[in-house]
């Protein structure tokens, strides 16, 4: 992140160098960008053995956001809203007896599959002005994303668990904008989004002794190049 941050700073300064000083960020805007979403999940099933399996997944998807806001100056310090609807379809299947069991052996059924859709964001932004026409900023806030993990053992033919809910994350941005005409400028972004760890478990039943249960905890990484268009006076 701190790579990232550096990397923003740098091109600010070197393309808002070459522009001339006329405009300011003040004011509502709209914005729209496209990107890619990674959603990176540590999970844990456990079937009705009490076998444990500790499974990573990872899975990426091109992505679109929406983002809305206002920004307001104190001399060169920005303090402003912001929010943002993000389009993702991000799906991850690990099949247990695959990854984890001796290649040569009868495979399990067991699989965990992992699926993560849209989400919208509310937070708080931070900035400086580096001149009139490039911006740099930080935007704490929360995330709320629909996620749903199944974990399913068909040879035994246990009932599926799932955990199928939206989730609510902090989430963490940093970004780059530079003003490329009256009321218009181009950002780019990267974010991440810390998730709290999910569980669900399946009650035992007369032909099972112990339900399926799986554990999971989500984290989401996006990178976003866009236009923001402004509202107020920026001639």
């Amino acid at each position: 992140m701190k790579k990232l941050l550096l990397g923003f700073t740098s091109l600010t300064l070197i393309c808002g160098t070459h522009l001339k000083a006329s405009t300011t960020f003040d004011g509502a805007y709209v914005g729209i960008g496209i990107g890619s979403h990674s959603v990176d999940a540590k999970n844990t099933a456990v079937d009705h053995d009490n076998f444990q399996f500790m499974l990573d997944s990872k899975s990426q998807s091109a992505s679109g956001r929406f983002d809305v806001g206002y920004n307001y100056f104190f001399n060169d310090f920005l303090v402003g809203v912001t929010g943002g609807y993000l389009i993702s379809n991000n799906k991850k299947t690990i099949t247990i007896g695959t990854e984890l069991d001796d290649p040569t052996s009868t495979p399990f059924s067991d699989k965990v599959t992992v699926k993560a859709s849209n989400a919208i964001n509310l937070g708080l932004k931070f900035g400086y002005k580096v001149n009139e026409k490039a911006l740099v900023y930080i935007s704490p806030g929360l995330e709320i994303k629909k996620v749903k993990a199944v974990y399913s053992n068909q040879n035994d033919q246990a009932p599926d668990v799932s955990i199928n809910k939206n989730l609510k994350g902090l989430n963490v941005k940093i970004g780059t904008e530079i003003i490329i005409q009256n009321n218009m400028s181009v950002f780019l972004s990267a974010s991440h989004t810390f998730y709290k760890k999910q569980g669900a478990k399946n009650p035992a039943t007369e032909d099972i002794d112990r339900g399926l249960s799986i554990n999971h905890r989500p984290a989401t990484n996006t990178f976003m190049i866009g236009a923001k268009y402004y509202f107020g006076n920026m001639s």
